[in-house]
């Protein structure tokens, strides 16, 4: 399935990155940096959101990745909202759609900070205990135990 959706993206984008006197516009190359860089942000964003709700055991490298990407794109988002303000007319949509991706997207960094933060010890020390244990109605001993 992966190999699948591989395939069909570079045929799709290098089909977007025809010649520009195939078709006398010249701005494919453009149409496909932007489907490229909005696929990996949007594919970023879903592998987080959704790896942080389907498990809980993250490593401080996910905790690392996840606060970098989420918190690059949160500061984008709020230069985004604040250059709307700025603006002699700001467009009211532009405004609430970046507060949005501001709030996924700090709330997402923020779990990174707080899984970086948080993380239990790689190594947990247990207690042996060993104990002889009869196997085969007693004929034979063995061990048994906790490791």
């Amino acid at each position: 399935m992966r190999s699948t959706i591989i395939l069909l993206a570079v045929l799709f984008s290098t089909g977007l990155a025809r010649r520009a006197d195939a078709c006398g516009s010249g701005h494919e190359p453009i149409i496909a940096g932007v489907l490229v860089v909005g696929g990996a942000y949007v594919g970023g964003t879903a592998a987080f959101a959704i790896s942080d709700i389907a498990t809980s055991d993250h490593s401080v490298a996910y905790g690392v990745s996840e606060t970098v990407f989420n918190g690059t794109a949160a500061g984008i988002a709020a230069y985004m909202v604040a250059s709307q303000f700025e603006a002699p007319y700001h467009e009211d949509s532009a405004v609430i759609a970046g507060s949005l991706i501001f709030g996924v997207h700090a709330l997402l960094a923020a779990h990174g900070v707080y899984t970086i933060i948080h993380r239990p010890a790689a190594t947990e020390v247990r207690r042996v205990v060993v104990a002889p244990a009869p196997i085969s109605n007693g004929a034979i001993l063995g061990l048994s135990g906790v490791f």
